[in-house]
């Protein structure tokens, strides 16, 4: 997404001071342009993170429809940096349990990735 937000694919998008170095960048020995290659970068990147996203969508309702916290722990572990320790000990007060063991998490974090894997890839990721 910060490929994406940040991308410099035109002289609009660029501010003054960075010109310098984006035209050293931009132009190849020969001369040539490499803007399009850049735009198209980024037109990729933006479907991709589009479908990643779209993804996830469909996975957190799939989990929440089976009562499910392994997109809670999915979230937790690989967008917000939350250690285990913290997703177990948060998952446990959701569950009004006293505690949940460390290696549940992991193993919801295997099957998620599993699952998304899935949904991302289809077939090729089995």
């Amino acid at each position: 997404k910060e490929h994406c937000e940040h991308a410099i694919a035109n002289t609009e998008d660029s501010v003054p001071s960075d010109l310098q170095l984006i035209l050293a960048e931009v132009f190849d020995r020969k001369g040539l342009l490499k803007v399009e290659a850049i735009a198209a970068s980024k037109r990729r990147t933006q479907l991709i993170i589009e479908h990643i996203d779209c993804m996830l969508d469909v996975y957190r309702k799939q989990c929440a429809h089976r009562s499910s916290d392994k997109f809670h722990a999915l979230m937790a572990y690989y967008v917000h940096g939350e250690d285990v320790k913290t997703i177990a000990h948060d998952l446990a007060v959701k569950k009004g349990f006293d505690s949940l063991d460390e290696r549940t998490v992991y193993r919801y974090l295997e099957q998620a990735e599993n699952d998304v894997s899935l949904l991302l890839w289809g077939l090729q990721a089995v």
